[in-house]
């Protein structure tokens, strides 16, 4: 579908306004790392960071791209599955597989982190990045990081970006505190089931456990 783009809106190629070029560790000057798998970042959502010490782990060959602050990242295999998200706060020594397309913004000044972000994550992107990964030739469906360079982009002036980011990243917040205080809810649900029906320790008339 054809549509006008607002007054001083731009239309441009992802690879203009970011580089997918990330600096190497070089594990020589370092005595450990924090090893960020593609599995276990979806929906920029980080499940766990493998601490490896140098001289005492094996330290796999796909831990070499240094993960910086407001970095994308994006897996190249299977985009469907949506193992992405954008590293606010990176810890030390941080690196990443080299799975992920990292990108990372080339001017601050044209472009911000958080809105790209939330523009490849929407899912016309992610069925696009699907399609063109079920044509591959590898044995898996995968992308390039010239796949998503080549990508077309809607691109506001910098304050709207700002504002439009701003607004987003405060709804995650929030659906993310909800999360968590549901999951909480949840445990608490389960310990008190576990604790009134299957111990048998439910109040007494004081509110008391009545067993203990």
């Amino acid at each position: 579908m054809k549509y006008t783009l607002p007054k001083e809106w731009e239309r441009v190629k992802l690879g203009d306004i970011i580089s997918t070029e990330s600096q190497t560790i070089n594990l020589k000057e370092i005595s450990f790392i924090n090893y960020l798998e593609t599995a276990n970042l979806t929906d920029n959502t980080i499940s766990s960071v493998k601490y490896l010490k140098v001289k005492r782990d094996k330290i796999p060959s796909r831990a070499k791209q240094i993960v910086e602050k407001d970095m994308i990242l994006y897996s190249c295999v299977r985009p469907n599955l949506k193992h992405y998200g954008i590293i606010k706060q990176p810890l030390e020594n941080m690196v990443c597989s080299t799975g992920f397309a990292t990108l990372t913004i080339e001017n601050k000044e044209y472009a911000n982190a958080d809105f790209l972000y939330y523009n490849l994550t929407q899912e016309h992107y992610i069925n696009l990045l699907h399609t063109i990964a079920s044509t591959s030739t590898s044995s898996y469906p995968s992308i390039t990081p010239d796949d998503l360079l080549d990508l077309d982009l809607a691109l506001p002036p910098l304050p709207i970006q700002n504002n439009i980011a701003r607004i987003l990243s405060v709804l995650d917040s929030k659906i993310e505190l909800n999360n968590r205080i549901s999951k909480e809810l949840e445990n608490l649900a389960k310990l008190l089931y576990t604790r009134y029906f299957v111990e048998f320790n439910f109040p007494n008339e004081q509110g008391k456990p009545y067993k203990s």
